[in-house]
């Protein structure tokens, strides 16, 4: 355990980005030691911009960031040997077999020699639960598939830190399970940053998190910390149909609708104006708060 003071894992300092004139972050600043750290934000919130300076694909307008004291600019070369990032959009070989695949991901990254890239490949497969389909065609893996074979070649050099962009994303709810699963399991040995626009996700397998919001960080902390903020109730009630829901929608913040055979059950949170309407009050939970905070 590390002792108050000493240096974390990752530090990032200040840190703001701008193409041109068009700023994208301002003023990002926080340090991860280990576990599952998460990073949230609304599409087009800089989510993936940050992401490419930690793992030194693009450099800061200003500020600095470090990952076990070495600067991701000055360092770049040393700081990509030892981050894996896995973005949203990646490409894999489909006429090629997942072991194939990854062994051509072993050769490029000189793990060493083919026993050594072997015992590689069967650890990763393993860890991914891919083994059973290691030789079949990646062009015929399901999204889910696809997205842990993704996983596995950044695994495949056993890197310090792993960086998963929108991990989730398009995945059936079993996929994400699975994912969900697989993400937990490395973090118990290394640090794993987390970017992503589901709260769900965060829920799953975050320690801690930010929120970016309007260019900088809007909130650090623990899951618990962001539900304890939220000062408004929230409450749940029924519509019969959609005219109600329109009216209902107008005069209070609408997190989510269900249709059911008696009408529509509607989740809100409340505002300064007393409903005037039968309504439960329930407990918030994560995705209640991405609607209060956003």
């Amino acid at each position: 355990m590390r002792q108050e003071g000493t240096m974390k894992q990752l530090e990032i300092s200040n840190v703001s980005k701008s193409f041109r004139k068009n700023e994208v972050l301002k003023n990002i600043s926080f340090s991860v030691d280990t576990g599952t750290f998460g990073i949230l934000g609304n599409h087009g919130s800089g989510k993936t911009t940050l992401m490419n300076m930690i793992s030194a694909l693009t450099k800061p307008s200003t500020g600095m960031i470090r990952f076990n004291d070495l600067d991701t600019v000055e360092d770049a070369i040393k700081v990509k040997e030892l981050v894996g990032y896995l973005p949203q959009d990646f490409s894999l070989y489909d006429e090629l077999n997942a072991y194939e695949m990854l062994g051509y991901i072993g050769k490029l990254n000189r793990i060493g020699t083919r026993k050594g890239i072997e015992e590689r490949i069967e650890h990763v497969l393993e860890l991914t639960t891919l083994r059973g389909a290691a030789y079949r065609k990646i062009g015929a893996y399901s999204p889910g598939m696809r997205r842990r074979l993704g996983i596995a070649t950044v695994l495949m050099k056993d890197p310090q830190m792993i960086i998963v962009d929108e991990p989730t994303a398009g995945l059936d709810p079993l996929e994400q399970v699975r994912i969900r699963t697989l993400l937990t399991t490395i973090a118990e040995h290394k640090l794993i940053l987390l970017s992503t626009h589901r709260v769900d996700d965060i829920a799953a397998v975050c320690e801690q998190f930010i929120f970016i919001k309007n260019k900088t960080i809007d909130f650090q902390g623990t899951p618990a910390e962001w539900l304890s903020g939220i000062q408004n109730p929230v409450i749940e009630t029924k519509v019969e149909g959609t005219h109600q829901l329109n009216i209902l929608a107008r005069e209070f913040k609408v997190i989510s609708m269900k249709q059911m055979q008696e009408g529509i059950h509607v989740r809100l949170i409340l505002g300064n104006r007393t409903p005037d309407f039968q309504y439960t009050i329930v407990e918030p939970d994560l995705e209640d708060a991405l609607l209060y905070y956003s």
